[in-house]
């Protein structure tokens, strides 16, 4: 397996953000673009639903409206594999970051509780 490294600019998908769209909505947008996901309880972020961990999971399109949206990794279309860094110095966590773009390629990512991130990548074939 290899990440794909060669489009350096990272792939945008308009999702909006988390409190325009609900989870329907952001679950089509991402599975019409080859991402497994799955509704997540907002208060702990614990999957909604049982059975997300079987290989022949599909994620449900419908329903769900106030839940939160997660990308399962390591599955779908295109897998996706994620880097957490997971450190609490700003600087720190900065180095990482550009060590890791350099390495891997930029990429998006999300920051939770600044200056933590996580940085999603997804590899050239299925996994």
């Amino acid at each position: 397996m290899s990440i794909d490294t060669k489009n350096q600019k990272p792939p945008t998908i308009d999702c909006g953000t988390a409190q325009q769209k609900s989870y329907p909505q952001l679950a089509r947008t991402l599975t019409d673009n080859g991402y497994t996901v799955l509704p997540i309880k907002k208060e702990n972020k614990a999957p909604a639903i049982s059975g997300w961990m079987k290989p022949d999971y599909k994620p449900p399109l419908v329903g769900f409206e106030n839940c939160g949206t997660a990308i399962k990794t390591g599955c779908g279309e295109y897998s996706v594999i994620t880097i957490d860094i997971d450190v609490t110095d700003e600087n720190f966590a900065k180095e990482i970051h550009e060590m890791v773009s350099e390495m891997l390629g930029p990429t998006i990512y999300r920051i939770g509780q600044y200056p933590k991130r996580i940085l999603l990548y997804r590899l050239e074939t299925a996994a």
